[in-house]
């Protein structure tokens, strides 16, 4: 199954962000609290990074520490 990613992922993908971008998904999903970032997996890192480094920032500045 994993051995088939390569194949079948890039496709897999783009179908999943499609469907996730298709306006009646959008309007439910918002209907539940929920909003949707769909895209590829360079943005989703580069979104995630990003937010890596906001939120450390944050929790520096708060002076929170772990249990």
């Amino acid at each position: 199954m994993a051995a088939d990613y390569p194949r079948i992922g890039p496709a897999l993908s783009a179908e999943t962000v499609r469907a996730m971008n298709l306006p009646d998904v959008k309007d439910k999903m918002a209907a539940q609290g929920l909003f949707v970032v769909a895209g590829t997996a360079e943005e989703f890192s580069t979104y995630l990074k990003a937010e890596v480094s906001k939120w450390a920032t944050v929790v520096k500045d708060s002076g929170a520490k772990a249990d």
